[in-house]
């Protein structure tokens, strides 16, 4: 797997945020941890909204604030990603265990360890802002996503029903973040 960094969305990523979002579309996936870019009718609008949520600024009700990142591949500066970082949890995602944090990795670019790294950079992010314990939440048939939160030091603290499906809680303590090797 190449290095991958975490970038703030900006308007120079248009294009090829736009192209991410197409991916999704072209293999009928859903874009879960997109932070709205598959709903967004105007990019630039849908930035400004990304820096005002991190700043607590112009929330709407029932959100919280929370920092968007692209997944950058440093070494073609595409876009392989997206991860979203809840600053705190309200009551609707803790009794949901929709938890702190979001993400998603382009379909073409699966299976070659991204996620984990997306995670591993984003319980690093939340170790810096003083925080040292993450929800972080999946349906029961996403293997996928259940096998990197274990990796990453996830313990299952809950399994319930939500939305027809069975969706999984974990808890992941900082302090025990595994070091990439």
């Amino acid at each position: 797997m190449d290095k991958i960094i975490l970038e703030i969305p900006s308007d120079k990523r248009e294009c090829e945020a736009l192209e991410y979002r197409k991916d999704f579309k072209d293999v009928n996936s859903s874009l879960a941890g997109d932070s709205g870019l598959g709903d967004s009718e105007n990019y630039k609008e849908w930035v400004r909204q990304k820096q005002d949520w991190s700043k607590e600024l112009n929330l709407p009700d029932g959100f919280v604030p929370a920092t968007t990142y692209f997944v950058i591949r440093e070494v073609d500066d595409r876009i392989v990603g997206m991860i979203d970082l809840r600053h705190h949890l309200n009551d609707y995602l803790k009794d949901r265990w929709m938890g702190h944090i979001g993400y998603a990795v382009r379909p073409g670019e699966r299976r070659k360890g991204y996620a984990t790294e997306m995670l591993r950079l984003a319980l690093k992010e939340y170790k810096k802002r003083g925080i040292y314990s993450v929800i972080v939440g999946c349906d029961e048939d996403n293997i996928g996503s259940k096998k990197i939160i274990l990796k990453c030091g996830g313990k299952l603290v809950d399994r319930s029903e939500y939305g027809g499906k069975m969706h999984l809680g974990f808890e992941i303590e900082l302090g025990d973040i595994k070091r990439k090797t």
